[in-house]
Formats: C-alpha cells, sequence, structure tokens
C-alpha cells in the first residue's frame, strides 16, 4: 500500500522521501493516517506520544502546546505541539504539520513500517490499561502508589542495562526495574510511562520511607521520589 506521506523522487525509487507538508493539510494528513496506517500501532499509541516521542529522540521539551523551536529545523517560535485527538501532531510554519509518526520519520529518515516497529517496541502489541492522568494526592494514595510501585517493578533487565550503559558491572537485588513507571510533570499531569530503575530507601528500622524513580529516558528531571507518609512507613518494607 503506498505510503500517503512520502513524497518520493522518481530518480531515487525505492527510498521514501517525508518532504514538507502544506499547512492547510493537517485534517487531511490525519484522515489520511487513520485510514492507511497499521491501525492497530496507531490507536494503541493515541494519547500515548508524549511517551513514545522521548523515547525516539524528541525531548519533552519540545512536547508542549507553545510556539518554540522544531525539533526538526530549529528556528526560534515556529513548531508547537497540539497533539489533536492524542495523535501526537505537531505544527511548523517551516517543515509543515503532520501526526506523531511522520515527526519521528522525518526525525530518524524511517520509512511507514520502519516506525511502526519502532513504536510498536515501546508500547507493545497487546493493549494495556492506561495510568491514571494525575499524581496521587493524599498521603493514603501516596501510600498505596509506592506498594503498587513495589509490587509492579519485576523487569530486573531494566536496572541490568540501566547500569550497564553507566559502565556498572554490579547489581543489587534491591533495585527493581519497571518497563512503565508514570512519570507526572510539575503540576501532577501525566506525561507519560516510561523505563524506570526503582530505589527503595529505607529507615534504620527497615521501613520504607520513600522511593526514588531514575527513569532511563530524555527526561528532565530523570530522578523523581516519592515520599511515603510518617503514618504508613511501618507498614511497608521491600519485597524480596
Amino acid at each position: 500500500m503506498a505510503d500517503p506521506f512520502c513524497r518520493a523522487n522518481p530518480a531515487e525509487r525505492g527510498h521514501d522521501k517525508v518532504g514538507p507538508v502544506p499547512a492547510n493539510r493537517l485534517c487531511e494528513i490525519l484522515a489520511a493516517a487513520a485510514s492507511t496506517m497499521n491501525h492497530g500501532t496507531i490507536e494503541r499509541a493515541r494519547h500515548r506520544w508524549r511517551e513514545i516521542l522521548p523515547q525516539l529522540g524528541i525531548e519533552t521539551r519540545f512536547l508542549q502546546n507553545k510556539h518554540g523551536p522544531c525539533p526538526l529545523c530549529g528556528g526560534r517560535d515556529r513548531y508547537r505541539f497540539d497533539d489533536r485527538d492524542g495523535s501526537g501532531s505537531y505544527y511548523c510554519n517551516q517543515c509543515g504539520p503532520g501526526p506523531g509518526l511522520l515527526l519521528i520519520r522525518k526525525l530518524r529518515g524511517w520509512d511507514f513500517a520502519t516506525a511502526c516497529k519502532e513504536v510498536d517496541k515501546i508500547i507493545g502489541n497487546g493493549e494495556a490499561p492506561p495510568p491514571a492522568n494525575q499524581a496521587p494526592k493524599s498521603a493514603a494514595d501516596k501510600a498505596a502508589a509506592i506498594e503498587r510501585l513495589l509490587r509492579e517493578a519485576r523487569q530486573p533487565d531494566v536496572v541490568t542495562g540501566y547500569l550497564r550503559r553507566r559502565g556498572l558491572a554490579v547489581t543489587s537485588e534491591v533495585l527493581k526495574g519497571y518497563w512503565r513507571c508514570p512519570y507526572y510533570d510539575e503540576n501532577g499531569t501525566l506525561v507519560g510511562t516510561f523505563r524506570a530503575v526503582i530505589a527503595p530507601i529505607v529507615g534504620p528500622d527497615g521501613a520504607v520511607q520513600s522511593v526514588q524513580r531514575i527513569y532511563d529516558a530524555n527526561l528532565d528531571p530523570r530522578k523523581k521520589d516519592h515520599v511515603a507518609s510518617r503514618h504508613n512507613q511501618r507498614r511497608r518494607r521491600p519485597s524480596p
């Protein structure tokens, strides 16, 4: 099936080329995407582009719905990320508009099939319930969130990979790996889920006082603490 986002030069047949798209074609592009893209990948990626894009090279500072530099062509205020209908859509006065998959394709030089494959590596091929859109607020909610985090962080390869890339050959059973750890901004709004190393902070009595999440992604800040309330510290200990 032909790729609607390719502007191939006949002299370069076999090599997909993505060129500028007129500014008035965003709705047309999104409609074409819905009908011709891999439907499963696109639906799974909907409302998750803030999670996906940083893992494929788009820094989180480019994922704001306000004018700024473009991750593709630079400038000062020509670009914004509006994420219409969860499509990951963006608009650039120089590059033109498009959905999240097109942004990645232009950045990485990928064809359609490769881009979908790389997105699937991040979000998987099956359905997974999305995390809550807001960070826990009350002490009880925070305590429950820490318990859930420690319970669900069962992917040791995340820890091993993180440490190995930093030149460390040793690890600790205390550290937990989590493939889809929620990341919230300073307003408590969910940005997405990312690979993270979970490090319980334990007090002298063996109770968990807090949990540090070290995100293995292009985020700022990459480290965040989850503090347990004093009322709940006595009841929680890190699982073996």
